[in-house]
């Protein structure tokens, strides 16, 4: 039974990931520490952070890690699953279904509203992980977060090598903590 919980709660969250794999957290969140508690919320953000140090995508890792604590190997495979099935089917419909009826008004409507809810998403998760990592957790989340859309503006409308944008907030961060 805690099987098919697992794979449903991440079939759910693999079903609403727009956004990507950070915008995901937030889901993930509610899906491990309030839906079910199957987490604690010191224990889903150690989840975030140890999936962030993995190689591949942070969701991928991070429902692995959460199916194996809750009900071990089989569990980090059905949470795998759970996540990845809608993540492969639903691209694959709209791609057919943007072939289709892609040059339609409402279509390239919703498209474009979809961006601004990944973006919105994202910053409610760098929020939240901020308030947990920060003693002065409000601002801090705040300017770090600010911080991020600056160097994702620098990145893309600059033409900065995102890799000096990192090494640049690695360096702040350094300076910040001395």
């Amino acid at each position: 039974m805690i099987l098919l919980e697992l794979f449903w709660s991440f079939f759910k969250i693999g079903s609403m990931a727009f956004g990507g794999g950070w915008a995901i957290l937030s889901l993930m969140e509610h899906e491990a520490v309030v839906a079910h508690t199957w987490l604690s919320v010191e224990q889903f953000r150690q989840v975030v952070y140890v999936a962030g140090f993995t190689p591949g995508p942070i969701a991928v890792s991070g429902s692995a890690l959460i199916g194996q604590k809750v009900a071990g190997i089989p569990g980090a495979i059905a949470s795998v699953l759970g996540l990845v099935i809608p993540s492969v089917a639903i691209p694959m419909i709209l791609f057919f279904l943007l072939l289709k009826y892609g040059e339609n008004k409402n279509v390239k409507a919703i498209l474009k509203g979809l961006g601004p809810i990944a973006i919105a998403m994202i910053a409610y998760v760098l929020f939240n992980l901020g308030k947990g990592v920060f003693a002065n957790s409000e601002i801090y989340s705040i300017i770090i977060s600010g911080l991020l859309v600056i160097g994702g503006f620098v990145a893309l409308y600059l033409k900065v090598n995102p890799i000096f944008v990192v090494l640049a907030g690695g360096l702040a961060g350094f300076f910040i903590w001395r």
